[in-house]
């Protein structure tokens, strides 16, 4: 059994619990992968086993990785990702990993990348207040001053700036499980889950 499984958003939708409330909810789509390596204590210093998954035509695929793929004996992926695990004997090359290996939970820990809103100002970033408007002001969606008098005479490290925003790794714990689908591979989380449609998402059991 393993702790974590990799899927895909697909999108935020609707659903009536047995009460008749409505609950939002992610819809995820658990990837199909095949374990392509296994790591061991005596070789790399801790268990773990790599997956890949996302079928992808070979000629996409540079020549160490394809070789990889031969040996193992699979088609072509374009995603590899790994699991670290207490015990590698249960697990083979090739063998496949989906929504059954992760077992049931009820809570779970969603770990995806933000969507990248690239360059932004500090009203969107920090949610700073504008300028006014009127009597002359020239300061209206501006940051305002960063630096300090003679001492220190320097800008504090962390000091809130405009500059690049969101595609950041963000972490949402304590995500419900409100109905999984086993032969579609689809499990229904409560509320929203990090990252734009279609990216890769880990999910953790809480």
């Amino acid at each position: 059994m393993i702790n974590k499984i990799f899927a895909k958003k697909v999108g935020m939708t609707s659903w009536f619990d047995a009460s008749g409330r409505r609950v939002p909810v992610t819809v995820v789509e658990v990837m199909q992968g095949k374990v392509v390596q296994i790591k061991n204590v005596s070789n790399d210093g801790y268990n773990a086993i790599v997956v890949g998954f996302s079928p992808v035509e070979e000629r996409k695929v540079n020549k160490p990785r394809l070789s990889l793929f031969k040996k193992v004996g699979i088609a072509p992926v374009r995603e590899l990702r790994e699991i670290k695990v207490d015990d590698v004997k249960s697990f083979t090359l090739g063998q496949d990993i989906g929504i059954e290996a992760f077992g049931e939970s009820k809570l779970v820990k969603v770990i995806g990348t933000s969507k990248g809103l690239g360059f932004t100002g500090v009203i969107k970033k920090h949610n700073f207040q504008r300028g006014r408007e009127t009597h002359g002001n020239k300061m209206h969606r501006e940051g305002g001053s960063i630096g300090n008098h003679t001492d220190p005479a320097k800008v504090w490290k962390g000091k809130k700036m405009a500059g690049h925003h969101g595609d950041a790794k963000i972490t949402v714990k304590n995500i419900e499980v409100v109905k999984v689908f086993p032969e579609k591979r689809l499990i229904l989380l409560k509320g929203a889950v990090p990252g734009a449609n279609n990216r890769i998402v880990d999910i953790l059991k809480a």
